[in-house]
């Protein structure tokens, strides 16, 4: 049950004492490592129907995976050398997972969030047939981006590219905002950073005064969601030319920043603050650049098949005025809506509402 509280009263207090505030966050996801997460990290053997397609993209209770079979038989030697490309690992129900229900051939799958590009696969040798296990590169499955059109990749021209430059961890933190989960190869902690880190950070915020340089969000009093990002990716080089303030939606989309993990709540709540302060408009420019980024792949699509850019934010409202619920993007014209959260999906009369699994179907 989701519980609105009005705490103005109690900020108003607060400022009469001081006007700097620092923000917490209950996240109970970083309590701890749970032993699930140790598991998907080494890798866990599941039965395919244990693995929800729910959402965008394959998850294991409520963490996104990868999946693949791990036994490669005789082709094993090869894949170890790199002469054969080897099973493809999936990251959503497309076509050749459907087939293979059809065929009732429910192998057991090994499903895994490890970051690395290396899995661990079995077979036996080509001449000896001794049984084997090692580590190898495995290639996406191009059904499973043409279902997500991840990227672009519905269209021929890029869809090879895609597949040849596909990075897991960039595509990770593309639906990372679908899970409150993130794996163990994003916590990185604070390694790299110089001591005085935390001060330089929150000096060259205030001279900004709060505000992203990309996309010019104000994040006075939600300072937790505005970062400082190195430019050429050296943590310890804090010249005054290598440093950018930028929210968190806009750092995570910087180049070789896919380690970036934003919750769900966190980008709903910048969306409200960027609609609040006249920066997103109605264009597809906006929605695309914008837009949660697990939306990018359906709403490309959408524009595509030549529907008018959404309104990215929306919120649903009863009749006294009060937000009973939003939508990542909707266009009110044809009262239809799309969320990234399945359990967003409102019964709103008159209204075609989809999630993000939904669309790509």
């Amino acid at each position: 049950m989701k519980l609105t509280v009005d705490f103005s009263a109690l900020w108003n207090e607060v400022r009469k004492v001081t006007s700097e505030t620092a923000e917490f966050s209950l996240d109970s996801s970083r309590a701890g490592i749970d032993p699930i997460d140790i598991e998907l990290e080494r890798g866990k053997e599941v039965s395919i129907i244990d693995i929800d397609f729910s959402g965008p993209v394959a998850s294991v209770n409520g963490r996104q995976v990868l999946l693949y079979i791990q036994d490669h038989s005789f082709k094993f030697d090869s894949v170890v050398s790199g002469d054969d490309q080897g099973n493809r690992f999936h990251v959503a129900d497309c076509k050749t997972l459907d087939e293979m229900r059809r065929k009732r051939r429910f192998e057991r799958y090994v499903v895994t969030n490890n970051l690395s590009g290396k899995f661990k696969i079995s077979g036996e040798g080509r001449y000896d047939g001794r049984k084997k296990e090692s580590e190898a590169a495995l290639i996406v499955c191009k059904n499973c981006l043409i279902k997500l059109n991840y990227q672009g990749a519905e269209h021929y021209p890029v869809r090879q590219k895609v597949a040849q430059d596909f990075s897991i961890p960039e595509f990770f933190e593309t639906y990372s905002s679908c899970f409150r989960h993130e794996p163990m190869g994003f916590r990185s902690g604070s390694q790299g950073y110089t001591p005085d880190w935390n001060d330089i950070a929150s000096r060259l915020k205030k001279e900004k005064n709060y505000q992203c340089e990309k996309c010019s969000v104000v994040l006075k009093e939600h300072k937790r969601l505005l970062h400082v990002h190195h430019i050429n990716g050296v943590k310890s080089d804090n010249t005054p030319t290598n440093l950018k303030v930028l929210c968190a939606d806009c750092h995570r989309r910087e180049p070789l920043h896919s380690h970036m993990h934003v919750k769900h709540l966190d980008m709903q709540f910048l969306t409200r603050v960027r609609k609040g302060q006249g920066l997103i408009k109605s264009s597809w420019t906006d929605a695309l650049e914008l837009c949660d980024a697990a939306m990018f792949g359906a709403l490309e699509k959408l524009k595509r098949d030549g529907w008018p850019a959404p309104e990215i934010g929306y919120e649903f409202t009863d009749n006294k005025s009060a937000v009973i619920g939003e939508v990542e993007a909707a266009w009110p014209g044809r009262k239809y809506a799309v969320v990234v959260d399945a359990a967003q999906k409102l019964a709103i009369p008159g209204w075609k509402i989809l999630c993000l699994a939904e669309v790509h179907t």
